[in-house]
């Protein structure tokens, strides 16, 4: 079970963030816990994507730059 936050535009002042997930889950699931553990509601994830794994650079680390990509381009979006 993994989830992974990464941001996917910044448009002036505001940052829109994708979760991408490798379960499902929903939003507003993502976004009352977040809200539970103490974050703000300015702290939001604005969309929620299921993916089949978090892609990996070859060190076993997280490709960041990979997922911006494919969240740059809407491929999830």
């Amino acid at each position: 079970e993994q989830l992974l936050a990464v941001e996917a535009d910044e448009t002036g002042d505001k940052v829109k963030i994708i979760l991408f997930s490798t379960i499902e889950i929903s939003i507003n699931e993502v976004n009352t816990y977040l809200r539970e553990q103490g974050f703000s509601n300015l702290m939001k994830i604005n969309k929620v994507k299921s993916i089949g794994e978090i892609p990996l650079l070859g060190t076993g680390k997280t490709d960041y730059k990979l997922l911006k990509q494919l969240a740059s381009v809407g491929v999830y979006a």
